[in-house]
């Protein structure tokens, strides 16, 4: 399991201390990976202090590396928790 957010190492690191987080968390600065992998939460204007932040979702990585399957949703508000997508 790791993380990617555009939130700075320090912020993520603080973060990670707080919720006793031990897996990577990946800091994407000015989000160029994210928009890479097309995943730009384009539900938030570019005016918002929380533009740049992905959609919220997850990749199932296959033991070989290869992506098994992806789910992306519009919202934070409506997605399924941890131990549902596992």
């Amino acid at each position: 399991m790791a993380s990617i957010s555009y939130d700075s190492p320090a912020v993520l690191a603080r973060f990670a201390d707080a919720h006793r987080i031990t897996f990577p968390m990946l800091s994407d600065k000015d989000s160029a990976v994210i928009r890479r992998y097309g995943i730009l939460n384009t539900n938030i204007p570019r005016t918002h202090k929380f533009y740049g932040i992905p959609f919220p979702g997850e990749y199932l990585v296959a033991p070989d590396g290869r992506v098994a399957d992806k789910v992306f949703l519009p919202s934070f508000e409506d997605r399924a928790t941890a131990s549902e997508v596992c």
